[in-house]
């Protein structure tokens, strides 16, 4: 039996780096924030490192959204490098350590949760919001494969 801790990240945790397909050349570039400090709201620069290109974000506003059946990342709207299609659902993740925390999950036979002592319990962590296809037993196994797939892409 394996065990999941839901540690209680929250997708915006995963923002310091989001690998996206350069709209130029098609290869993996990251959108990186500008500057040591969290901030959800602080600059967001895209560079290629294939081809040179880059694009700035400054902004209030932000949201994973879907268009044309792709996930872009939150911030400049470019379409994210680790996506892929299971069955009819779109499996999607920021970077490669939001990746790894979905596989941990996904593969546990036992997904546990703890009470924040702050602030009780609450629906705020990435683990709690995820879909219930994502999460079905019988689908374990081959989303696992596209996990593991995703990560040498």
């Amino acid at each position: 039996m394996t065990r999941h801790l839901d540690p209680g990240h929250e997708l915006w945790d995963f923002t310091d780096e989001i690998l996206v397909e350069c709209p130029k050349c098609q290869s993996c570039s990251k959108v990186l924030p500008i500057g040591p400090d969290f901030d959800l709201f602080r600059e967001r620069r895209l560079a290629c490192h294939t081809c040179g290109y880059g694009q700035s974000w400054s902004g209030t506003e932000v949201g994973v959204q879907l268009r044309k059946g792709k996930m872009t990342d939150p911030y400049l709207g470019q379409v994210l490098w680790l996506q892929a299609s299971v069955g009819d659902n779109l499996l999607w993740a920021l970077n490669h350590r939001h990746l790894n925390e979905l596989e941990s999950l996904v593969a546990a036979t036992l997904r546990q949760r703890r009470q924040d002592e702050a602030t009780g319990w609450s629906n705020r962590s990435m683990a709690s919001r995820l879909p219930q296809w994502l999460l079905a037993a019988g689908n374990r196994s081959r989303i696992v494969k596209v996990i593991r797939t995703l990560r040498v892409k």
